[in-house]
């Protein structure tokens, strides 16, 4: 009985090993098809046309971006000088509202990380959408009611909406 036993024993062991071999060389050929390229992979194994679309969505996003600060350079002085037309007052603070969209998209970058560790990245972004848009709201009424202080309230909305941007 023992020497049955044993026998019976080892042919289990010998069917285990061998199924771990069979297995490890199918493993093995799997991962050497894997790693072979194809036409449309370069030598990492990742394919070259994938890149392209982020880059595209990236690259159109700064442009339109950029385009918003050039408007907002010719449309925020032009809207102080408008509002500012009085001839009792100075127009050297014509240009406050274009300086504070600037030094606010600076200083909002200092807490943008923050943001988007905070609530993501999507939804980061459409805070900053948000904030952009109400700030270009206030800008139109206070043109249309002549309001300097609200055009620079307007312009600081601006500002954070543009450090999401960049």
């Amino acid at each position: 009985i023992n020497a049955s036993t044993a026998n019976m024993a080892n042919s289990r062991r010998m069917d285990i090993t061998t199924t771990t071999k069979e297995e490890e060389q199918s493993n093995n050929a799997k991962k050497d098809d894997e790693m072979v390229p194809s036409n449309n992979d370069d030598e990492n194994g990742t394919s070259s046309s994938a890149w392209w679309p982020p880059v595209l969505i990236l690259s159109l996003g700064w442009a339109l971006g950029f385009s918003v600060l050039t408007a907002c350079a010719a449309s925020l002085n032009l809207a102080g000088v408008f509002i500012m037309d009085d001839a009792s007052t100075t127009h050297l603070i014509a240009t406050l509202p274009l300086a504070l969209t600037g030094i606010t998209s600076g200083m909002y970058n200092l807490i943008l990380s923050m943001e988007i560790q905070h609530l993501g990245r999507y939804h980061a972004y459409i805070l900053g959408s948000i904030l952009g848009t109400i700030g270009c709201l206030c800008c139109m009424v206070a043109c249309q009611i002549h309001s300097m202080v609200l055009l620079c309230f307007g312009a600081i909305g601006i500002g954070m909406g543009m450090a999401h941007a960049q």
